[in-house]
């Protein structure tokens, strides 16, 4: 007899990172990154925001009544509310690894435009001290003397200062190679924590490609340059997902 009776066929939690978590009739609780939008559950219903992390969904086979406007036991109440708490702390326990794109930029130079120098500013509220990316490592490109690929390294900054972080600059933009020697020396710094911190990479959008594929992500996408506010989430590239900054203006995701 299953665990919950009552439970649809899948219930999903997707963290505000991205991650998700499936809870089934069994009480079985798998991880993946492979529902991490809502646009990827077909036919699926919102039940509710369980938590700030995150949100509760249907699964699709699930019946097209919300679950919590059914009647449900004590036993069933007790199992969702551990899932809901064992699924806003899992990231906790994993180190990912985030690549985004550097900030909007002028018509013409080096720099950030208006829009691009919003979003650098808008950082802050999306990986800092509040949030659940947990950042305590961030890379961007390196740029030139003259200013020139200086884009991922301003659009960071702002966060960086928000954590007291010194952003490393260290690797060329085509050098992939570089990249995930350095990923690897700071996750191997973090081994043995209970939780440890995770990874922000701030990069050319052309090049963001070849540094997810060097990451382990097979086959790597490419990165619309349509958008500036995507966020990949890595986990050890086995897992990968597509979210977004939600910064003002930002385009839904699919446009």
């Amino acid at each position: 007899m299953p665990l919950i009776p009552h439970l649809p066929s899948r219930l999903l939690f997707v963290l505000k990172n991205g991650q998700s978590r499936t809870l089934t009739k069994e009480g079985f609780l798998s991880s993946g990154l492979n529902y991490g939008r809502a646009r990827s559950l077909p036919r699926a219903t919102r039940v509710l925001t369980a938590s700030p992390y995150g949100s509760l969904y249907l699964g699709a086979n699930s019946p097209s009544l919300p679950f919590f406007q059914k009647p449900i036991n004590m036993n069933t109440r007790f199992v969702i509310l551990l899932a809901i708490l064992a699924l806003s702390y899992a990231q906790q326990s994993q180190q990912l690894v985030y690549l985004i794109r550097h900030g909007e930029k002028p018509e013409n130079g080096t720099g950030l435009s208006p829009a691009g120098v919003a979003r650098s500013q808008c950082l802050p509220n999306v990986f800092g001290t509040k949030s659940l990316y947990n950042i305590g490592y961030i890379m961007a490109q390196e740029y030139k003397k003259d200013g020139g690929r200086d884009r991922p390294f301003l659009t960071v900054s702002p966060l960086a200062k928000s954590l007291g972080l010194k952003v490393d600059v260290s690797c060329n933009r085509d050098d992939a190679a570089c990249v995930k020697k350095a990923v690897a020396a700071y996750q191997k710094t973090q081994k043995g924590s209970k939780h440890p911190k995770n990874i922000l990479i701030c990069w050319e959008h052309g090049a963001l490609t070849q540094v997810a594929s060097a990451l382990g992500v097979s086959p790597a996408p490419k990165y619309p340059g349509s958008h500036f506010d995507l966020i990949w989430t890595l986990n050890g590239g086995k897992n990968f997902n597509t979210t977004s900054e939600k910064c003002p203006g930002d385009k839904p995701l699919g446009n």
